[in-house]
């Protein structure tokens, strides 16, 4: 409405100031009356008429680009509006309409050279302040913008809500939450009853699961049961069988632990401590305890690539798995990781790491063939597409493992894909919903000294798991995977390891 009032008072000034109204051809002032009436199809026909027979006229050029803008024809409005700034007389109010088209186009350099036209000259401070605070927020200049909208509602104290929205929507973005929960409080105040109160209540109600989310300390505990088909991984040919029953229940048992200090700027630091553990009823010499340390320091590129944000980390990790009671395997993981944005909905990441792996039991009698301590190297590619609530991710990686025993040196190729996204059922509720599959591709480098064939993998890998929140983060969990070997070597062929399981995961 305000808007609509402003326009009306252009009009009034426009039409009243006869060094530009009495010139104008009729069909100008029926195309007024038509822009005045809402009929911009109309007001357009009449503006373009006036056009072909008045084409230096700034004043006409100005109110076809308003009547392209409101038809959201944004290319057809910057050319006409380029010339009511340019064309004698230039017509000042042209130059914030102008401002707002390219920003609508996305075309934010060319915005900010009239921008600071509109300053030199002085049009209408607050407006521009304040969409000077859009196109910096939208160019990712937080903190630049969050001073522009300030003296937007300095100037002007009617653009005090729409201003302190916009700068909680940039302490989001510097992910500030704390400032940004307490800027959209004091929007709402300003005029709870307002349209963009309503909105800022359920932006708030977003912040405030955020700040709950992005908490420094962050524990997940999850205790469960599972039943596992082929626990050993008996291939398909029983003549290779390690025990004849493979078929076993277990109890499992996790933490996992994250600190995440907010350390301000571009840097950001986070450590995270893993606890696995498996009790199996009967097949106790495979019961698992794993124990993982992970520092992950990140930088947030301000130098854009391909002109979108970026982060660089360069994640370090411990693992150290004992099983029953030896010690199984020790690895450490490390190597930078970009993550960039792709679209507002697109993620990309891209990583190379380098593995170092130990078995600290000696080789099956004593065959050093068989000796799997490895260097390994893993190239790998992951893009993510959000949809609403959930998200669709795919994944390639390329691995390289050089294993100290010939036997088990391979170069490998794993693809992969997941989705994930909330169901709705009637009495039920929601139900988060998660499906993931992978196929590992590995071709080894030499011929096995015991079978005599170079050995050929491909491992396919299919789970599911649903999560429904029976209490404040607690979640009620149902999973099943299934895990498939198909391999030229028998005794590593197997036609199908079956889990499934259930449990409770809580987050505090």
């Amino acid at each position: 409405m305000k808007k609509r009032n402003i326009i009306l008072l252009l009009l009034i000034i426009f039409l009243l100031s006869p060094s530009r109204a009495l010139s104008q051809p009729p069909e100008f002032s029926k195309g007024v009356d038509y822009y005045k009436e809402g009929a911009y199809e109309e007001a357009l026909e009449g503006f373009l008429k006036a056009k072909e027979k008045e084409p230096t006229s700034s004043l006409v050029a100005y109110f076809l680009g308003l009547t392209y803008k409101q038809m959201q024809d944004y290319i057809s409005a910057k050319s006409a509006l380029k010339e009511a700034v340019t064309l004698k007389p230039p017509i000042k109010e042209a130059l914030l309409e102008l401002i707002d088209v390219l920003y609508n186009l996305n075309e934010l350099d060319e915005a900010q050279k009239y921008l600071e036209t509109a300053e030199r000259e002085e049009v209408n401070p607050p407006q521009v302040a304040f969409i000077k605070g859009l196109v910096l927020l939208k160019q990712g200049e937080n903190l630049e913008a969050i001073e522009s909208f300030k003296k937007a509602k300095s100037l002007d104290e009617t653009l005090t809500q729409a201003a302190n929205y916009q700068i909680g929507r940039a302490y989001v973005a510097e992910r500030r939450f704390s400032d940004a929960k307490r800027v959209f409080e004091e929007t709402i105040i300003v005029a709870p009853e307002t349209d963009l109160a309503s909105l800022t209540k359920v932006t708030l109600d977003t912040i405030e699961r955020r700040l709950w989310e992005e908490r420094p300390w962050r524990n997940t505990l999850s205790v469960g049961h599972q039943i596992d088909w082929n626990v050993v991984l008996n291939p398909h040919d029983p003549t290779f069988w390690q025990i004849a029953e493979d078929y076993d229940n277990r109890d499992v048992y996790s933490l996992r632990s994250e600190y995440s200090p907010r350390l301000g700027g571009p840097f950001d630091i986070r450590a995270e401590y893993s606890l696995y553990l498996a009790r199996q009823y009967k097949l106790e010499k495979y019961n698992i305890n794993s124990h993982s340390w992970t520092l992950i320091p990140s930088y947030d590129l301000k130098t854009r690539m391909l002109g979108l944000p970026a982060i660089l980390s360069f994640p370090v990790s411990y693992n150290h798995i004992w099983v029953h009671a030896d010690s199984y395997l020790r690895a450490i993981v490390m190597g930078p990781t970009l993550s960039f944005m792709i679209s507002k909905s697109q993620i990309g990441r891209i990583s190379a790491t380098y593995q170092r792996k130990e078995f600290p039991q000696p080789p099956p009698l004593g065959l050093v063939d068989e000796d799997r301590d490895a260097h390994t190297a893993v190239v790998s590619a992951n893009w993510s597409y959000f949809i609403k609530k959930g998200f669709l991710s795919a994944k390639y990686e390329y691995w390289n493992e050089e294993t100290d025993g010939t036997n088990w040196s391979f170069t490998g190729h794993k693809i992969g894909m997941a989705f994930f996204t909330p169901i709705s059922i009637p009495y039920i509720g929601e139900i988060k919903s998660y499906l993931s599959a992978e196929g590992f591709f590995q071709k080894y480098d030499h011929n096995h000294t015991i079978y005599d064939k170079r050995r050929r993998d491909g491992i396919f890998t299919l789970s599911t798991l649903f999560a429904r929140e029976i209490y404040r983060n607690l979640d009620f969990q149902c999973q099943y995977a299934y895990t498939r070997d198909n391999c030229n070597v028998a005794v590593y062929d197997f036609d199908g390891k079956h889990i499934v399981g259930w449990g409770l995961e809580y987050r505090f």
